[in-house]
């Protein structure tokens, strides 16, 4: 009875919600890895009596090895039970250990952690969200994403694996969240949960936003905010009070490349961009 709860419209519609809220496998992360979440799993098993439709903190996202680990050797496993390791590659050849080098695993260049390698181009559209900090990327892409649609904002991801405040970083932070968010990317080839991905980056080149769309594919939404009112949001907001000189900073550095960028070919750009 309990396997009939997954074939519903209210499971899928409950399953899609809660990778929505949490794209990253909950038991990877506490392990310390970070891979993209791909199955759903009830805290209390059905069968042991909870809840088929709970709310979302009833609900688990994992990987779809933690899920079968988890399958085969909790209460659910009966008669089935093992403690022996999954190995091995998935179905595309791809290791499914998440600290294969393949995988974004050990060490990495922080160049490498800004643009990884290997990408694959998105099974689902991708709208690439560019902009400078202050520019309201994230404001425009709730605004146009449905319940289905995943938003990829890398100050969302810092919060998660951090529990700091949204906006606080360091640079181990900042590299905890780059390799989260591209285990994430890695993943959008096969990826059918979602009915579009916003991913949300500076990019303020052409060539940067080319090579973001040569790996994922989809389409450019520029917010090019003018620096000005960039300056003002930054500072008039609660939530950026300690971030505010980096932020400015930033900021500025997104308009002075975005200006060379546009300026004509073999002319300076004279575009009054304060540092």
């Amino acid at each position: 009875m309990a396997d009939a709860i997954y074939s519903t419209a209210r499971w899928r519609r409950l399953r899609r919600a809660k990778l929505v809220e949490f794209p990253l496998c909950q038991d990877c992360e506490a392990a310390g890895r970070l891979k993209p979440a791909e199955a759903v799993d009830h805290v209390i098993p059905v069968r042991l009596g909870g809840e088929a439709f709970p709310a979302l903190s009833g609900l688990r996202s994992l990987c779809n090895r933690c899920h079968s680990r988890k399958t085969a050797r909790g209460p659910e496993a009966g008669a089935v039970w093992t403690d022996k390791p999954i190995k091995g590659c998935d179905a595309s050849g791809r290791p499914t250990d998440p600290e294969h080098p393949w995988n974004g695993g050990g060490q990495q260049t922080f160049e490498a952690l800004l643009k990884p390698p290997g990408l694959r181009r998105s099974a689902v559209p991708v709208v690439l969200v560019c902009g400078p900090s202050g520019a309201g990327k994230s404001t425009w892409a709730r605004k146009h994403a449905g319940p289905a649609d995943l938003i990829l904002d890398l100050d969302d991801i810092k919060q998660q694996v951090s529990g700091l405040p949204r906006y606080a970083t360091s640079r181990e932070v900042l590299a905890k969240a780059l390799k989260a968010r591209n285990a994430i990317l890695s993943g959008l080839w096969r990826e059918q949960r979602y009915d579009h991905v916003f991913f949300i980056v500076g990019a303020p080149t052409s060539a940067e936003r080319t090579w973001w769309i040569g790996q994922l594919g989809g389409r450019v939404e520029l917010i090019a905010t003018p620096l000005d009112e960039c300056l003002r949001r930054i500072t008039a907001d609660p939530e950026r009070t300690t971030e505010v000189a980096r932020m400015i900073r930033a900021a500025q550095r997104w308009w002075l490349k975005h200006a060379e960028d546009t300026a004509p070919h073999g002319q300076k750009s004279h575009h009054n961009v304060r540092m």
